[in-house]
């Protein structure tokens, strides 16, 4: 038969170990059986794994805690991983949003502006902040996003994909553009504001000349 397993052993300098062993019975000549087996200390081996373990869990309460979208991305662009805020942002839950590509969410002016720049962070490896983009979400609406990106490595340290942190702009891109509006039209008609008047016309007369 045999027999393999794992077994805790108090070592000579007081520390418990691990060892990872198996046995075999070997029958020898004469009818006398033995016992053939090895052993491995396994302690760090598993020691690590368990480190691994806790720190993606502590990583995944943090995720799950911030007040931003966490996202991560393959080299094409599809969901690999995201946080909740990313599912609130959009309106879709966690199984439609799983592999989604970034072009289904967006227009193609806003998907070429989030191409160039997973294509800048590839190549140079450096992160990039404060990109805006434009998102759709799953009930047709808008909304503005300003977001960071990063380089996604494998253990080996091959690129492997981008990861990237989200903000809702929505609210401050619309006052920007309501502001932008009022500087040049009147607030109660709608109409060009003395302002507005001669930019247009100075517009007219260089077209013209």
């Amino acid at each position: 038969g045999r027999d393999e397993g794992l077994m805790k052993v108090l070592a000579r300098d007081g520390n418990v170990h691990i060892i990872e062993y198996k046995n075999m019975l070997v029958n020898s000549p004469g009818d006398i059986s033995r016992i053939r087996g090895i052993a491995k200390d396994v302690t760090e081996r598993l020691e690590t794994e368990q480190a691994l373990i806790e720190s993606d869990m502590r990583f995944s309460a943090v995720i799950e805690s911030i007040e931003d979208g966490y996202f991560e991305v393959d080299l094409k662009g599809d969901f690999t991983f995201f946080n909740n805020r990313i599912q609130g942002h959009l309106g879709y839950s966690k199984e439609e949003l799983a592999g989604k590509n970034y072009r289904e969410y967006m227009d193609e002016d806003n998907a070429r502006i989030v191409f160039e720049t997973f294509h800048k962070v590839f190549l140079t490896g450096n992160s990039v902040r404060a990109v805006e983009w434009e998102l759709i979400k799953k009930d047709g609406t808008k909304m503005y996003v300003e977001a960071s990106v990063n380089l996604k490595r494998n253990r080996p340290g091959k690129p492997c994909g981008f990861q990237g942190i989200i903000r809702d702009s929505t609210q401050r891109k619309r006052s920007e553009q309501r502001l932008a509006y009022l500087a040049y039209h009147d607030a109660l008609t709608g109409l060009f504001n003395r302002k507005g008047v001669i930019e247009e016309l100075d517009e007219t007369l260089k077209e013209a000349r």
